[in-house]
Parts: structure tokens; C-alpha cells; sequence
């Protein structure tokens, strides 16, 4: 793919756009910073970065030929909104340069002499330019300005802008003839050649089959799923448990995953319908979600775009998001649940309850964590502890059979409440979205 070219410039400068690989951008800030170097030192205005701007592109693979044994493959503007199998994501940045040029007169191209031949450097991409400058790759480099017969090691190809002659003016006597500085002639073949090195780097992402980078709904509903079939892991958690994946680890490779076992394929089929309607039900919470901590703040920019870059950070934020929303779903349907007292201050009960939420908390004593339960009416219990296992703040959404003391009771915010102590798991009944109180407030740690 060449780069785009807006043909609409000022006078003295013009536009155009390359398309890079995300790991490529720092070496791009690299080349671009020591090319403005030179381009001070010919004393010409800097090349300027008008604008970056994140696209998404789709990958398609097609197979080809008689025993259709062969692969295309092909890259192109994903469509907005639509879920993609392959998004590739790239970095468009918008150039303005400076043009070399004095009245009717440009810089089409350089010739270096080299081993019976010479060299070209094309800096436009006009098919005439080009087709002129080869030409004169293998005659004798000579200058017509001056028409003095010797050895010339370089010359510059110009074109008449107003009509269609080329002339081939030697490098000293480029600025007797134009007023051009062959040292700002030189830097513009640079440029052209900065820009087509970026382009010969976006082909090589174009053969390439790797991604990087994942639909934002499916990735989204494959966590989802995941969590609904094994729990959530979090990061911290499969760092400490040996042959353990994090879910955004499994959620970004789960369709290799799946074509290793087909019961595990079959299930998904079945259920990744809903799983990608939860996923856009996610998105669009976290969207109007008014709470400006900087994981929900991470979480929001990271879901706006169609497609997640494949990093580990941006994958476990993006990851967390389902959790989080399964957490607060939760909550709310104990909140709107009808609630009463349940039994007498200073009885000992056991039941089964469910584990809404785990919240860090100060008290008289130090930290605290408050645990919100509920039981299978409806009726919200809370526990406060200094001492919360782990197991317990891991356990959000997770059903338990306990045993508890009743230490009194209590209404908030119109809901009836039950305080109990000496809270202990007797039996773990459900799965959980396996989720640290941490990861909610700061984000998963890596």
C-alpha cells in the first residue's frame, strides 16, 4: 500500500500520510528526529507531524490455486463497529514537508554513478518522474545546464512544471541553474526515501500472518465466557499458582485454544451468542459509568476502539471490566431484592449465603474489609472483619455454607440489614469470579 498523498498543500510544503506498525512507531520518532537534523542544518523548515491517528485494519486469508494450496493474504479497512476475526491495528501518521523547488523547476529524482551504472533516487511517486528518471539509468551521468564534458558522480533529474521537459543538471551546477542548494535537494531524496522505507515496513506487516490486536467484543465476551466456566484469574493470582493463565492471557488465545478440544468448542458455540451481547452491554456500562478512578478511566478508553492492542497491560485492564460489571450487577439485585431481619441478636445460624461484595474499609482498629451477603430470599447480611481471609476477598459472586453468630440488625438506605460475626466457611458452593477488592479501585497488577 503507497501512502496517501493530499494533493491540496500550501505553497512551499505538502502532505502526506504513512501507515505504520505499532512497534514501529518509536523507531519511526527515531528516523523522523534525525532527518529534522539535517534538514535544520539546510536551513529548511522541520518535517512536522500534523496528526496520529490509531485506524484498524482486517486481515483476510484466502486459499488459492488448483489443490488450493496456497495463501493470500490480504489487509483493508475494517468497517466500523463490525466485530473482526483478524484486526490488525496501525498507526496513520498525517507528514507536512517542505518542497524543493524555484519557480517552474523540481527535484524529480538523483543519479549516482556506481559499477557501470547508476543508481536512482526517485522522490516523486508520478509514473512520468519515475519512467523519466529510469531512463537515465544507464547512460552516462552528464549535466545539461552547463554541458561541461568530465567524471560526474551524481546529478539531479528536474522537471518543468509547465510542461513535460526534464533536464539533468549536475550537483554544482543545480544551484546556478535553479537556486536550489543540492544539500536541500539531497534532503528531499531523503525524505522520499524515509517514507518509502515506511512503506516497505507496512508491506512486511501486510505478508506477515501475526495480529496485534484483538476485537474489542469478542474479546470481551471470550473473558466473559471463561468466567462463567472456569472463573475469573486474575493476574496476581495465576503469578502465584504454578501452570495457572490469567483470563485475559486465555481470553486473547482462546480460539488456538478451542481447536485443540472440541467439547470446549461445542460449548462455546452454543453460548458465545450471549456472551457477545453481554460483552456490548459492558462496554456501553463502562461508557456511562460516572466513576473517574483511573481504572475506570483506563477501562473506558480502552473499550471505545473496535480493536485492543495485544499488550499485556491493556489486555488485563480491558479483562478486568467483566468482573467489575458482574460485581455491581450483583450488588444492584441485592439492593432492589426485598430484605428482612434474620433471627435474634446473639443466635448462632448456618446458611447458605452468597458473597456480593468485599470492601476495603478504615477502622478504629486499622484496616477492615466489609463483606456483604446475601441468602436465597433476598435478605442482605454484612460481616466487618479486621481479619478477612483471603479466600473470602478472592470469592465475589461465590455461594458459601457458613456459620455465623447474629450480632444484631440494621436498615440502610431503606433496606433491612442483619451484622453477624464469627463468620466462617463451612463448605465453598459456588464458583467465582476470582477477583481482588484491589482490582477494582486500581486495576489488575502485572
Amino acid at each position: 500500500m503507497t501512502p496517501e498523498r493530499d494533493d491540496h498543500c500550501e505553497s512551499g510544503r505538502d502532505t502526506r500520510s504513512v501507515l505504520i506498525e505499532y512497534g514501529q512507531l518509536e523507531k519511526f520518532e527515531k528516523r523522523l528526529a534525525a532527518l529534522n537534523k539535517k534538514a535544520i542544518a539546510f536551513g529548511l523548515e522541520p518535517i512536522k507531524v500534523l496528526d496520529v491517528e490509531t485506524v484498524r485494519f482486517a486481515r483476510t486469508f484466502e486459499y488459492v490455486g488448483q489443490d488450493m494450496d496456497r495463501q493470500l493474504v490480504s489487509i483493508n479497512p475494517a468497517p466500523t463497529g463490525e466485530i473482526v476475526e483478524h484486526p490488525v491495528l496501525l498507526k496513520k501518521i498525517t507528514l507536512d514537508y517542505p518542497i524543493v523547488k524555484l519557480g517552474d523547476w523540481y527535484v524529480v529524482g538523483k543519479l549516482e554513478a556506481a559499477n557501470g551504472g547508476n543508481l536512482t533516487f526517485a522522490v516523486t511517486e508520478d509514473p512520468d518522474d519515475v519512467d523519466a528518471l529510469r531512463a537515465h539509468a544507464g547512460s552516462e551521468i552528464n549535466c545539461e545546464h552547463c554541458s561541461t564534458k568530465r567524471n560526474r558522480k551524481d546529478s539531479y533529474l528536474l522537471r518543468n512544471q509547465r510542461g513535460s521537459e526534464y533536464k539533468q543538471v549536475g550537483s554544482k551546477c543545480l544551484e546556478d541553474f535553479t537556486g536550489i542548494n543540492p544539500a536541500a535537494a539531497l534532503f528531499l531524496a531523503q525524505m522520499y526515501a524515509f517514507v518509502a522505507l515506511c512503506d516497505d515496513e507496512f508491506g512486511e506487516t501486510l505478508r506477515s500472518t501475526r495480529d496485534n490486536a484483538i476485537d474489542t467484543i469478542r474479546f470481551l465476551a471470550n473473558v466473559s465466557f471463561l468466567a462463567d466456566t472456569n472463573g475469573f484469574v486474575t493476574t496476581a493470582k495465576a503469578k502465584d499458582t504454578p501452570g495457572l493463565r490469567a483470563t485475559y492471557a486465555e481470553a486473547s488465545s482462546l480460539l488456538d485454544d478451542l481447536r485443540r478440544d472440541p467439547s470446549l468448542q461445542e460449548k462455546y458455540d452454543r453460548l458465545i451468542p450471549q456472551h457477545l451481547v453481554k460483552a456490548e452491554t459492558i462496554r456501553e456500562w463502562f461508557e456511562r459509568s460516572e466513576l473517574d478512578t483511573d481504572f475506570y478511566r483506563n477501562v473506558r478508553l480502552l473499550l471505545k476502539d473496535d480493536a485492543i492492542s495485544l499488550d499485556r497491560k491493556h489486555l488485563a485492564f480491558a479483562a478486568a471490566a467483566v468482573p467489575v460489571y458482574n460485581a455491581q450487577i450483583r450488588v444492584d439485585a441485592v439492593r432492589n431484592a426485598s430484605s428482612a431481619h434474620v433471627g435474634t441478636a446473639g443466635e448462632k445460624m448456618d446458611a447458605k449465603l452468597t458473597i456480593d461484595r468485599v470492601l476495603s474499609m478504615q477502622s478504629y482498629y486499622g484496616p477492615a474489609s466489609l463483606v456483604l451477603l446475601s441468602d436465597g430470599e433476598g435478605n442482605q447480611l454484612t460481616w466487618r472483619t479486621t481479619n478477612c481471609p483471603s479466600e473470602v476477598v478472592e470469592a465475589e459472586g461465590r455461594t458459601v455454607d457458613a456459620t455465623f453468630k447474629i450480632k444484631g440488625h440494621g436498615n440502610y438506605r431503606g433496606k433491612a440489614q442483619t451484622y453477624v460475626t464469627h463468620f466462617k466457611v463451612r463448605e465453598w458452593l459456588g464458583r467465582a469470579d476470582n477477583k481482588t477488592n484491589d482490582e477494582v479501585t486500581h486495576g489488575p497488577s502485572l
